[in-house]
């Protein structure tokens, strides 16, 4: 998978209306562009806590994945929270580096006939790793981290949307003809960030997230933020009273 098709990845995900599936979209184009078999999205949350998500071929269920500490103790976990590496990164680096498996962690990765063929792709920094790991039979290729960092800032992009997506409950803005992307906008409008925050959180210029909001209020029949955010709020695309912070499924939004 070259990497000019990513901007076909790209537009699929950001016109996928479901989170669900726009995950799927994602998790999928990196077992083909990374020739990989398993892919794992894994957060560990500050309680210790392990959320996962993944995708591939013989996946484990879910009574059989690692804990919070079983990832704690994973040397590409070390490796990025210890080291503070963080960019893509293949398990068998981090090992030539030094950070060496504990027996449990090994005992684990035998149980879960898991190679060492691992490669990191971190999506958000902090405590505990935070991003998408994916795992090959036979090796990854020779430019595989030097994709992975060519497609990172991407990658984190689209990973990002995702969580707003869901943390929006966007399937409601179709009931007014919102697309995903500005339904997303019009939550995050609705928490009172401007267009240079949207654009940030996005990844997109204040340029594009006003182009958004043009055609949101066209939609809405609204004329300014208020507007819209009171019409959306009667049809049903936004809660009459809007909540805090984004979260899902464990995920906080980027502040």
């Amino acid at each position: 998978m070259k990497l000019s098709e990513w901007s076909m990845v790209a537009a699929e995900v950001l016109n996928e209306p479901s989170p669900r599936q726009a995950r799927v979209l994602l998790a999928h184009a990196l077992l083909r562009g990374f020739g990989a078999q398993q892919v794992a999205r894994v957060r560990v949350d500050d309680d210790g806590t392990a959320n996962w998500y993944l995708a591939g071929d013989d996946v484990p269920p879910p009574e059989a994945l690692p804990t919070g500490a079983d990832v704690e103790r994973h040397p590409l976990h070390r490796f990025h929270v210890g080291a503070g590496v963080r960019t893509p990164s293949l398990l068998t680096d981090a090992l030539a580096q030094g950070w060496r498996f504990e027996p449990d962690t090994w005992a684990l990765i035998e149980r879960l006939h898991l190679t060492l063929h691992q490669f990191s792709l971190p999506i958000e920094w902090g405590r505990h790793y935070d991003g998408w790991v994916l795992v090959s039979d036979e090796g990854f290729h020779a430019r595989a981290v030097s994709m992975g960092e060519h497609l990172q800032a991407l990658i984190v992009g689209l990973d990002r949307h995702i969580r707003l997506l869901a943390a929006a409950g966007t399937e409601d803005g179709s009931a007014v003809g919102l697309t995903a992307r500005e339904t997303v906008v019009l939550h995050l409008m609705a928490r009172g960030l401007t267009a240079t925050s949207i654009g940030a959180r996005l990844r997109i210029s204040p340029r594009t997230v006003h182009k958004h909001q043009e055609r949101l209020y066209r939609k809405l029949g609204a004329v300014d933020r208020l507007s819209a955010v009171l019409r959306a709020q009667e049809a049903g695309a936004l809660p009459p009273q809007h909540p805090g912070p984004l979260s899902v499924e464990g995920y906080s939004s980027p502040s």
